[in-house]
């Protein structure tokens, strides 16, 4: 029986809880999904904030993962400041390979896909580290070369 509602349920309508002795919580499914979306809905600006701070740490533990994967230290300069720090791809294909990826809509996508692309391809060869300088100075030194 859920202790919110007053309905007798089969076992299978709640959520296992390991801290009840049957082994499953008081609250049924339906009344536990709504009173978590009710709970959303009154503290919305916390659940945002949250959110935010939980996708910030999720970007720079992915970022910092990948940079030390291809060697945590600008291959032009040696700089290791994680904050100045971008992935670069080596053969000059950034932006179709992003295209690839995102589609034409290249502004609107930033680089947390390329992190998620070469996580999930376990960090595959024709990129490497660059801080914006170095990365910035490569692009002028290609447009001069064209």
């Amino acid at each position: 029986m859920c202790s919110t509602c007053g309905v007798t349920k089969d076992i299978s309508k709640f959520f296992r809880h390991v801290r009840y002795k049957d082994g499953y919580a008081a609250m049924c499914k339906t009344c536990k999904t709504a009173k978590n979306y009710a709970w959303r809905e009154k503290n919305a600006e916390a659940v945002k904030l949250r959110n935010r701070i939980t996708a910030r740490r999720r970007y720079n533990e992915r970022k910092n993962n990948v940079l030390m994967a291809y060697g945590g230290r600008c291959i032009a300069c040696g700089i290791n400041d994680m904050d100045v720090l971008t992935v670069d791809h080596i053969n000059n294909d950034g932006a179709d390979h992003r295209r690839e990826l995102v589609g034409n809509d290249l502004h609107t996508y930033g680089s947390s896909y390329i992190y998620r692309y070469l996580v999930k391809n376990n960090y595959p060869n024709g990129f490497q580290v660059l801080c914006f300088n170095c990365n910035f100075k490569k692009h002028l030194t290609n447009i001069r070369n064209i």
